[in-house]
């Protein structure tokens, strides 16, 4: 089977900047319990460039969050996937955009193959497939800030033609690519 990486697209020039507190990230970092996994979260955004915001369907810094269109697809995929709204509004229209911190299960998927560094940190990753099981969308351990996700899903994401997603195949144990 093939992977991929899924991150957000630097091209956007005019993505949402979001302005928050180290509490704010924190917080949204914590994975959901059941007293706040209902709770929503404010994040206030601003524009680069003095324009209308040009909201994408994946932000992934400093928090992964995606969009409503992308939390239907996936959550159809994978049942396992905690997810937490966050609003995200932009003072200056007081435009409010839903969208959800996702919680992946983290998987344990680095193949023998893959390289570290000095600090044992994963230089190039290599995904052993037969430690995925049946996981469509998960985060590898050691690659905590990259989204993963299987060749089905990533189809199913390009044909709804979402906006500001950019896909980079995983070198995989089976397969060599």
């Amino acid at each position: 089977m093939i992977y991929f990486t899924i991150h957000q697209d630097q091209r956007i020039l005019n993505s949402p900047e979001l302005v928050f507190s180290k509490q704010d990230i924190e917080e949204l970092k914590q994975f959901p319990t059941e007293e706040n996994v209902f709770a929503s979260k404010i994040i206030y955004v601003k524009s680069k460039l003095m324009k209308r915001i040009d909201f994408p369907d994946l932000i992934d810094t400093p928090i992964l969050l995606i969009s409503e269109k992308l939390k239907l697809l996936m959550s159809k995929y994978q049942k396992n996937i905690w997810m937490r709204t966050v609003v995200l509004i932009e003072r200056e229209t007081n435009q409010q955009t839903i969208y959800y911190a996702i919680y992946p299960p983290k998987l344990p998927c680095a193949s023998k193959q893959s390289i570290y560094d000095r600090r044992q940190e994963i230089k190039e990753f290599v995904l052993d497939e037969e430690k995925v099981g049946c996981n469509r969308i998960f985060v590898a351990v050691g690659l905590e800030k990259k989204l993963i996700v299987r060749l089905d899903v990533a189809e199913s994401i390009l044909r709804r033609k979402s906006n500001g997603i950019i896909f980079q195949e995983i070198k995989n144990e089976k397969t060599g690519m």
